[in-house]
């Protein structure tokens, strides 16, 4: 991984954990299909707290 997608990685990591603790909604900026990719890649690495998480837009 690039330096910006793996700061993305730790940011979409980043989102899950506080909508997790904080029991809300996170959102992200518009994602490429490059950074859709990474944040495919951290769902099945399992990185994330254990929510949901939806695509939409564009």
């Amino acid at each position: 991984m690039t330096d910006d997608e793996q700061l993305l990685y730790k940011r979409l990591i980043e989102l899950s954990n506080r909508a997790y603790q904080n029991n809300i909604y996170c959102f992200s900026d518009f994602l490429s299909l490059s950074q859709q990719e990474v944040l495919y890649q951290a769902a099945r690495d399992k990185a994330f707290a254990p929510i949901k998480y939806e695509l939409f837009g564009g």
